[in-house]
């Protein structure tokens, strides 16, 4: 397993604390049998966000799939920006 240097992104958890959440790319020299997935997925670089200990968020996503998951966070973030400005929520 190999891993980029991670970019921090602080998150609040259920419990309402500030966590950090790292985002980094990641990938497989050769993927191990327990991942139960096509291995030729996670052997090419693809991005992982992680909370902050295993048991908590931890996802593998393709470029395609972070992209949009990006474009939907920024559309989540510029209706919440509008309805604060507006004062009302959406």
């Amino acid at each position: 397993m190999h891993r980029g240097a991670a970019d921090i992104v602080h998150a609040y958890d259920e419990a309402c604390l500030l966590v950090e959440t790292q985002v980094r790319v990641a990938y497989w020299d050769k993927a191990p049998d327990w991942i139960g997935t096509d291995p030729a997925n996670l052997e090419r670089p693809y991005v992982e966000i992680s909370g902050p200990t295993e048991d908590d968020l931890h996802l593998s996503l393709t470029p395609e799939h972070a992209r949009a998951l990006a474009a939907a966070l920024l559309r989540a973030a510029d209706t919440a920006d509008a309805a604060i400005q507006g004062g009302t929520p959406q």
